[in-house]
């Protein structure tokens, strides 16, 4: 017996708490036919075989049909149903239907009831295997076009010269901690760049395909990947090839650019996230602490798109390492996105965790979002993510800060293991043991369009001539003080973060400083009378060409200098020492030590409040900071600052 109808389809429940739904796709002899498929469900446990899709959901418009059969024999019924699909998904589909046999494939939005939110809460903490275990993961970037036909054609070219002109391997496969550049003739490198930049390339990297946050893990976990645009296909290893030549090339030549610069970085993003994933799972590598791994792939991934924010968290799950793994973390799609990041740094905490706090701080949300006056303090509010909580969503502006670096050179107060106490009555309120080590006195702030002015050397130059004037007046009075080194030295190594974030150690600051001071900060400086002659803005690669090797070692440290001040303010404090803050700090902003923490952190205390237990206001946390003198552990024994350790109560 057979019932034919429109009617939905209904899913069956999933029993097994390995079960999945994987669909049998029908052949068809032309592109145009309808979709028809059976849905069946299988055990990741009896390894199934299946491909995987990756693809970019888009609009939540569902115009096409894929119309089932289900049978059951129990009853002699074939029934037949449907389910509405989005255009692109269609589109995969019918690329990949074969024309005489069936095609075993997985998609989630097919596989997934959507509408269950407990069925899909569990099915994402089966990503892992599902990606993992699929033969391979086919990644749908698009219909074919004229411009994608050559895009893969010159990809496929440009990793042979990879592999046999400067034998770069696939970032995956190869750990760097720090840019690594070609040693190779220069002249070479810029004929790459040249040739790549009137290709068509930027077509394959510049897809919505690469913009998605979910499909990270997609792609990390796959034991095979291929990209596919209409017919066409290219291997992921030889894509990644190639881009790792290109970022290489880009490290190597100084002032060199790409065509979609910004694609491009998520790209590159994307193949680092794989490359740590794989290094952290075989145990090559370890960043020390649980958040220590996942907020550097939070970190990197922070410009990804996703349509629902507590995905943020729920779509790196699956990149959990044996270390990771003992937090237990399950999704939950029935609170909101803020509960989501408030519990998920609960239990950082509850673990002892503490370095999820380099990624906490008002400093990283909108200024029109920060009200600390509505701290919920008494009541729990769903609706409010608490300062030392990560906000994980995509910024509208970018932010980063040097001495947040993916290493562990601080070490300002590890000395002793964090004491953390937790209420069970408000998880929104957590007391940390931490001591009061200076209070901000005055800032110097740059253009709230610094990001833009990146480019000109001149604003760079006059924005430190600033700074070294400000910090000469008010430490005048402090002669001698904490400094032990002298007032240059301890000035560039503060402006430059001790060289976080570079590969410079703090011993090369000093003799680079005098390089810049001479070549760059000087009115008859080399650098910078090269750079008032040149015709181009920003300076072109036969700019760094024309420098002598001294200037360049200026100007080196120049584009170091710009890192790290983008996104910071300079600092004085009460007491004559000095820093770097984020953005949204202030004149009052109280530094502390926070046992266990690489680095100090900024507070704001909430006037007219004060905990009962602790017998201490309220603060709310700004962000981390550089202190010049306590990075390296000076003060966390300090007798000076003995009675001021304490449990400090955030929210």
């Amino acid at each position: 017996m057979s019932i034919d109808g429109s009617n939905p389809y209904n899913y069956d429940l999933l029993l097994q708490p390995d079960a999945i739904r994987i669909l049998l796709l029908e052949p068809a002899t032309t592109q145009e036919a309808d979709l028809h498929a059976t849905i069946s469900i299988a055990c990741l446990g009896e390894n199934p075989l299946y491909e995987a899709i990756s693809y970019t959901w888009g609009e939540p418009v569902f115009p096409e049909a894929l119309h089932l059969s289900v049978e059951n024999p129990n009853l002699d019924l074939h029934i037949h149903s449907k389910i509405q699909i989005t255009e692109n998904l269609a589109s995969a589909l019918r690329q990949f239907r074969r024309k005489n046999e069936n095609r075993v494939l997985w998609a989630d939005a097919v596989c997934i009831n959507q509408l269950d939110n407990e069925e899909k809460a569990s099915q994402v903490t089966l990503m892992k295997r599902i990606y993992k275990q699929a033969a391979q993961v086919l990644i749908w970037l698009g219909d074919n076009t004229p411009e994608m036909d050559s895009a893969f054609q010159f990809t496929e070219g440009l990793a042979a010269r990879a592999k046999d002109e400067f034998d770069v391997k696939p970032r995956s496969y190869v750990i760097h901690l720090v840019p690594h550049k070609l040693e190779c003739d220069r002249g070479h490198i810029e004929e790459l760049l040249a040739s790549t930049k009137s290709s068509h390339i930027h077509h394959i990297y510049g897809r919505p395909w690469f913009s998605r946050l979910w499909i990270v893990q997609e792609v990390a976990l796959a034991t095979k990947a291929v990209l596919c645009s209409g017919k066409l296909e290219l291997d992921w290893m030889t894509f990644e090839t190639a881009m790792t030549l290109l970022r290489e090339s880009l490290d190597t030549v100084a002032g060199s650019s790409i065509l979609e610069a910004v694609a491009f970085s998520q790209v590159w993003s994307i193949i680092e996230v794989k490359g740590d994933y794989r290094a952290l799972n075989s145990g090559h590598v370890t960043y020390g602490s649980v958040y220590a791994q996942l907020g550097i792939f939070m970190q990197r991934l922070r410009q990804q798109d996703c349509k629902d924010d507590r995905d943020r968290v729920y779509a790196l799950l699956g990149l959990q390492t044996p270390l990771f793994l003992s937090l237990h973390f399950k999704p939950d799609y029935t609170v909101t996105s803020f509960e989501v990041y408030t519990k998920f740094a609960w239990a950082h905490l509850e673990a002892g965790d503490v370095e999820i706090l380099l990624d906490a701080g008002i400093w990283w949300r909108d200024i029109s979002e920060v009200n600390l006056d509505q701290a919920p303090i008494v009541e729990y509010d769903p609706n409010y993510l608490p300062s030392w909580a990560p906000d994980l969503r995509k910024p509208k502006t970018p932010r980063w800060l040097c001495y947040r670096g993916d290493n562990d050179r601080f070490y300002a107060s590890t000395e002793f293991l964090p004491k953390i106490k937790l209420s069970s009555q408000n998880i929104q309120t957590v007391a940390i043991w931490s001591a009061v080590v200076g209070q901000i006195r005055t800032q110097v702030y740059l253009e709230k369009n610094f990001m833009t002015q990146l480019i000109n050397f001149q604003y760079i130059r006059n924005s430190i001539k600033m700074i070294q004037d400000q910090v000469e007046q008010v430490l005048e009075a402090n002669k001698g003080g904490y400094i032990t080194e002298t007032l240059d030295d301890a000035l560039a190594r503060t402006l430059i973060a001790d060289g976080a974030a570079t590969t410079l150690k703090p011993s090369d600051v000093p003799n680079l400083w005098l390089l810049y001071s001479k070549h760059c900060l000087s009115s008859d400086g080399g650098v910078l009378q090269k750079y008032l002659q040149q015709a181009a803005f920003p300076p072109s690669a036969q700019f760094y060409s024309s420098l002598n090797p001294e200037e360049q070692e200026a100007w080196d440290f120049h584009t170091y200098l710009t890192r790290s001040l983008f996104g910071n303010t300079f600092f004085i404090t009460v007491d004559g020492r000095i820093g770097l803050a984020p953005p949204g700090s202030q004149p009052g902003d109280e530094i502390v030590l926070i046992d266990g923490c690489r680095t100090p952190f900024l507070m704001r205390r909430l006037e007219g409040t004060l905990s009962v237990q602790f017998q201490r206001p309220y603060y709310s946390i700004v962000g981390p900071c550089y202190l010049h003198g306590v990075m390296y552990g000076e003060m966390c024994t300090d007798e000076q600052i003995e009675d001021r350790w304490g449990f400090t109560p955030i929210i």
